[in-house]
Protein backbone atom coordinates (compact mmCIF):
# COMPACT_ATOMS: atom_id res chain seq x y z
CA UNK A 1 0.00 0.00 0.00
CA UNK A 2 1.36 3.40 -1.25
CA UNK A 3 1.81 6.20 1.54
CA UNK A 4 -0.99 8.59 0.12
CA UNK A 5 -3.38 5.60 0.12
CA UNK A 6 -2.28 4.42 3.49
CA UNK A 7 -3.39 8.77 4.73
CA UNK A 8 -6.29 8.28 2.77
CA UNK A 9 -7.77 5.50 4.75
CA UNK A 10 -6.74 7.17 8.09
CA UNK A 11 -8.90 9.71 9.60
CA UNK A 12 -6.87 12.92 10.19
CA UNK A 13 -6.92 14.53 13.79
CA UNK A 14 -6.01 17.91 13.73
CA UNK A 15 -4.47 20.42 10.91
CA UNK A 16 -2.30 18.80 8.98
CA UNK A 17 -1.16 19.06 5.31
CA UNK A 18 -1.39 16.34 3.72
CA UNK A 19 0.73 16.06 0.20
CA UNK A 20 -0.45 13.83 -2.73
CA UNK A 21 1.32 11.44 -4.86
CA UNK A 22 1.76 14.54 -7.39
CA UNK A 23 3.13 16.96 -4.63
CA UNK A 24 -0.22 19.03 -4.38
CA UNK A 25 -1.24 19.76 -0.51
CA UNK A 26 -4.46 19.47 1.23
CA UNK A 27 -5.06 21.20 4.45
CA UNK A 28 -7.19 19.12 6.89
CA UNK A 29 -9.02 20.13 9.97
CA UNK A 30 -11.27 17.82 11.94
CA UNK A 31 -12.06 14.18 11.13
CA UNK A 32 -10.76 15.04 7.19
CA UNK A 33 -9.84 12.42 5.39
CA UNK A 34 -6.88 12.99 2.59
CA UNK A 35 -9.57 11.19 0.06
CA UNK A 36 -12.16 13.81 1.42
CA UNK A 37 -9.78 16.74 0.72
CA UNK A 38 -8.87 15.55 -2.68
CA UNK A 39 -12.48 15.10 -3.80
CA UNK A 40 -13.85 18.10 -2.06
CA UNK A 41 -10.99 20.19 -3.72
CA UNK A 42 -12.07 18.64 -7.86
CA UNK A 43 -15.13 19.40 -6.71
CA UNK A 44 -15.15 23.23 -6.08
CA UNK A 45 -12.48 23.31 -8.98
CA UNK A 46 -14.88 21.12 -11.48
CA UNK A 47 -17.69 23.69 -11.04
CA UNK A 48 -15.01 26.66 -11.43
CA UNK A 49 -13.90 25.54 -14.70
CA UNK A 50 -17.46 24.46 -16.06
CA UNK A 51 -18.76 27.93 -14.84
CA UNK A 52 -16.02 29.86 -16.32
CA UNK A 53 -16.89 28.33 -19.49
CA UNK A 54 -21.00 29.34 -18.82
CA UNK A 55 -21.89 25.66 -19.39
CA UNK A 56 -24.59 26.59 -16.63
CA UNK A 57 -26.75 23.15 -17.08
CA UNK A 58 -23.07 21.37 -16.50
CA UNK A 59 -22.65 23.35 -13.33
CA UNK A 60 -25.69 22.20 -11.54
CA UNK A 61 -24.21 18.41 -11.24
CA UNK A 62 -21.73 20.14 -8.52
CA UNK A 63 -24.86 21.16 -6.51
CA UNK A 64 -27.49 20.03 -4.40
CA UNK A 65 -30.84 21.65 -2.83
CA UNK A 66 -30.70 24.35 -5.96
CA UNK A 67 -34.51 24.05 -5.98
CA UNK A 68 -36.07 25.32 -9.56
CA UNK A 69 -33.58 23.89 -11.87
CA UNK A 70 -34.93 26.82 -14.55
CA UNK A 71 -34.52 29.34 -11.63
CA UNK A 72 -30.86 27.90 -11.02
CA UNK A 73 -29.86 28.37 -14.42
CA UNK A 74 -30.93 31.50 -14.62
CA UNK A 75 -29.11 32.54 -11.17
CA UNK A 76 -25.81 31.02 -12.65
CA UNK A 77 -26.39 32.97 -16.22
CA UNK A 78 -26.53 35.98 -14.25
CA UNK A 79 -23.61 35.69 -11.85
CA UNK A 80 -21.74 34.80 -14.78
CA UNK A 81 -22.43 38.24 -16.41
CA UNK A 82 -21.95 40.04 -13.21
CA UNK A 83 -18.48 38.99 -11.82
CA UNK A 84 -17.12 37.76 -15.14
CA UNK A 85 -14.17 35.02 -15.31
CA UNK A 86 -13.41 33.36 -11.69
CA UNK A 87 -9.80 32.13 -11.21
CA UNK A 88 -10.32 29.77 -8.37
CA UNK A 89 -6.23 30.01 -6.60
CA UNK A 90 -6.43 27.77 -3.31
CA UNK A 91 -8.88 25.60 -1.43
CA UNK A 92 -7.89 25.46 2.49
CA UNK A 93 -8.97 25.06 5.45
CA UNK A 94 -11.55 21.78 4.86
CA UNK A 95 -13.04 21.35 8.34
CA UNK A 96 -15.50 18.03 8.01
CA UNK A 97 -17.77 17.13 10.49
CA UNK A 98 -20.13 13.60 9.22
CA UNK A 99 -21.58 14.79 5.60
CA UNK A 100 -20.61 18.01 5.54
CA UNK A 101 -18.01 20.40 5.40
CA UNK A 102 -16.57 23.89 5.51
CA UNK A 103 -14.16 24.82 2.91
CA UNK A 104 -11.81 28.20 2.64
CA UNK A 105 -11.93 29.01 -1.18
CA UNK A 106 -9.12 32.02 -2.34
CA UNK A 107 -10.11 33.34 -5.73
CA UNK A 108 -9.58 36.52 -8.33
CA UNK A 109 -12.37 38.08 -10.34
CA UNK A 110 -11.80 41.08 -12.57
CA UNK A 111 -8.36 41.67 -11.20
CA UNK A 112 -9.45 41.58 -7.43
CA UNK A 113 -8.50 38.47 -5.01
CA UNK A 114 -10.55 37.25 -2.34
CA UNK A 115 -11.59 34.59 -0.03
CA UNK A 116 -15.13 33.39 0.70
CA UNK A 117 -15.88 29.65 2.32
CA UNK A 118 -18.23 27.44 0.98
CA UNK A 119 -20.40 24.65 2.41
CA UNK A 120 -20.45 21.45 0.90
CA UNK A 121 -22.44 18.31 1.52
CA UNK A 122 -21.63 14.41 0.57
CA UNK A 123 -25.15 13.07 -1.20
CA UNK A 124 -24.20 9.50 -3.12
CA UNK A 125 -20.61 9.46 -1.84
CA UNK A 126 -20.20 12.21 -3.51
CA UNK A 127 -19.34 15.81 -2.57
CA UNK A 128 -21.99 18.61 -3.71
CA UNK A 129 -21.45 22.25 -2.92
CA UNK A 130 -24.89 23.79 -0.87
CA UNK A 131 -26.70 25.96 -3.21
Amino acid sequence: MGFTKYLAEKVVRYRVLVTDSKGKEYACIGDTTAEDSIAIEDTIRGYGAIFDAQDFAQCLIYFTDFGDEKEALAELAAMRRLLGEITLQKVKDIALTGQTATVTVAFTIGGEEGTDQMQLKKVDSRWKIVW
